[in-house]
């Protein structure tokens, strides 16, 4: 006598359950990482230390999709075995073979991706091609930013269009400006700005998320956690760079930023600064955290050490609390014979024989005894087990 595979865990590193367990969970945290960033209380109150680390573990979760030798398994008899069956319906024979649902939605998956990819690739080749035409800026002005930023390696372009400026390059940094008259303080604020995306890798940290959602293109939730990293990051850099300046300097830092945002404002048909897929969003909610974030900095910088150890212990739990458990479809098999189901030639019985028990064992799980042999099982609440006695 045999039991489905269903009835009984078996340990493996990675398989469908896990793979849709990951990507639930990592849907879970972006959603909650939404809801936390739109209070400003709360990112002035514990810092941006706990919300990075939450962008950090959304992604891990979702990049390792794999069970744990302490993951449980719950079985599902109704929800997940619908879906199952979703997937598994036949849509047409092509060639002689039988085209279910999860084939046409794989295709979509990896024809949208590719396409999403190919797009960016493109978008990359022509920002080359047009920043390679740009005007480099007069040697004045290099010797200006030299003593300003002694670290500085890089290159500063003239943008002939309507833009705002920012930086691009992986490993050498060109800052772009528009043909604008600046103030020289304003200048330094907005190269010490570029810079400090540089220095904390924003770009390389966009280029990793915006693949990531490439490849999870289909998935809403993946996009929000994108747009809530470019918010922290432009957060991040803000942070950085007023800690280096004086209380006057910061006022006129702000006061940059807002003359930088009245600019896009009044761009009626600009195109997002950078390569397109990488730009940073400047929507209105953004922009208008980043000056109360500003206008709190003092008192950032006592905000509770406590509460943001907290905040972060507890997402840590959560992470690995989301690999404890693994949901999965459980089902007994459709074909009957003599009264028995059938799974691979072997049988299980319909009714359990007279005299067929469970006994508890210390990790929670149950050992089945029937005719003579034994199975561990894993949950005893649901199917056919669910009648049988318990022995102590």
């Amino acid at each position: 006598m045999g039991l489905n595979s269903y009835f009984v865990e078996q340990y493996t590193w990675f398989n469908e359950p896990s793979f849709f367990n990951a990507i639930a969970f990592s849907s879970i945290f972006a959603l909650l990482l939404c809801l936390a960033c739109r209070k400003t209380s709360w990112l002035e109150r514990m810092g941006l230390q706990p919300f990075s680390l939450f962008v950090l573990l959304s992604i891990v979760r979702l990049i390792l999709p794999i069970q744990l030798p302490f993951s449980q398994i719950v079985g599902s008899w109704t929800v997940l075995p619908t879906i199952q069956d979703f997937f598994q319906f036949s849509l047409f024979h092509w060639q002689g073979h039988n085209v279910s649902v999860f084939y046409v939605l794989v295709v979509a998956w990896v024809a949208g991706t590719v396409i999403l990819l190919t797009r960016f690739i493109w978008q990359w080749v022509c920002y080359i091609r047009r920043t390679s035409k740009y005007l480099k800026a007069p040697e004045e002005m290099m010797e200006d930013l030299k003593e300003w930023i002694p670290d500085f390696q890089g290159q500063v372009c003239f943008v002939e269009e309507d833009s705002v400026p920012h930086f691009s390059g992986f490993f050498r940094p060109v800052i772009f400006l528009p043909m604008v008259d600046y103030k020289i303080q304003d200048l330094r604020l907005i190269f010490l700005h570029e810079w400090q995306h540089f220095r904390n890798h924003d770009q390389w940290s966009k280029l990793f998320c915006y693949l990531l959602c490439c490849l999870f293109w289909w998935n809403p939730l993946i996009w929000l956690l994108k747009s809530k990293m470019d918010q922290l990051l432009e957060l991040r850099c803000d942070r950085a760079v007023l800690s280096k300046l004086s209380r006057e300097e910061q006022v006129a830092y702000y006061a940059m930023l807002l003359e930088v945002y009245q600019s896009i404002k009044k761009q009626k048909h600009s195109k997002p600064e950078g390569i397109p897929a990488l730009a940073s969003a400047h929507s209105h909610s953004i922009v208008l955290q980043r000056f109360q974030m500003g206008r709190s900095f003092s008192q950032m910088k006592k905000q509770s050490k406590a509460l943001s150890m907290a905040f972060s212990v507890a997402l840590i739990v959560a992470f690995f609390v989301s690999y404890g458990v693994i949901f999965q479809p459980r089902e007994l098999p459709s074909e009957v014979k003599d009264g028995k189901y059938v799974v691979n030639e072997e049988m299980i019985y319909a009714d359990f024989p007279e005299g067929s028990y469970l006994t508890p064992n210390e990790d929670g799980s149950y050992t089945l005894h029937c005719n003579g042999e034994e199975m561990i099982v894993q949950d005893i609440t649901e199917g056919p087990v669910a009648s049988l006695p318990i022995v102590e």
